[in-house]
């Protein structure tokens, strides 16, 4: 590595350069851009009656209170009951987790257990075609037509 003369120097040189350039820069200026207002330095905040002001104590603060409660109390809503999480029908949720869950399960015991037995493959085909089976069985075999053309909700 190539040392520079600046290298060598006395590091209270660095300090004193340092002195030199700010007292080149002066003085700044009042307003860098005297059309823009400068905003007063901050104070101590606002005392009204002897208590801090804050962002709720204007006019219209208990006039707007007053009014959401008065909505709150004519309207009266009363979430619907959301009935029961699982499904109705426990078949229905039996045959969709075996039809998912069993090729994934072989995948994994593939993937992790090298010498599975021979009769891993036949099974879990079973169950898979089974389930699938009663999943297509169970299906609905008609549409109920409206007269109405629109999605039911």
């Amino acid at each position: 590595m190539v040392q520079r003369p600046d290298d060598e120097a006395d590091p209270r040189d660095f300090d004193a350069r340092w002195a030199e350039i700010v007292a080149e820069l002066g003085e700044p200026e009042e307003s860098v851009f005297p059309d823009v207002p400068v905003p007063p330095e901050p104070g101590p905040p606002a005392r009204d009656a002897g208590h801090v002001l804050s962002g709720r104590d204007w006019d219209g603060t208990d006039q707007i209170d007053a009014a959401e409660d008065a909505v709150d109390d004519q309207e009266h809503f009363v979430p619907p009951d959301p009935g029961p999480v699982m499904s109705a029908d426990p078949l229905r949720v039996l045959t969709w987790a075996v039809a998912v869950g069993v090729p994934v399960l072989y995948f994994v015991l593939l993937v992790a257990w090298r010498n599975a037995p021979g009769w891993l493959a036949p099974v879990a085909g079973v169950l898979l075609l089974a389930a699938v089976g009663v999943l297509v069985w169970r299906m609905p075999h008609h549409r109920d037509h409206d007269s109405d053309s629109g999605a039911v909700v």
